[in-house]
């Protein structure tokens, strides 16, 4: 049986070994520490990074639309 690949919560495309990435946890705040009740999924870095509106966001999408040129 094939197991089927792990996806971005992002994009959806395959996430391959060796791949940077977020992992995302659902839980509560108790006594002043985080206690994961699950796992929500897991992003590529820049998924990650533009759901946030982060600056880094913006850097790696210039970075990744000049390698493509």
């Amino acid at each position: 049986m094939i197991e089927a690949p792990t996806r971005c919560s992002g994009c959806g495309k395959p996430i391959v070994d060796g791949e940077d990435t977020q992992r995302i946890a659902a839980g509560k705040m108790r006594e002043g520490e985080f206690d994961e009740k699950k796992e929500w999924g897991i992003l590529h870095r820049s998924c990650f990074n533009r759901s946030i509106d982060s600056p880094t966001a913006v850097l790696d999408e210039l970075k990744k639309q000049a390698r493509g040129r």
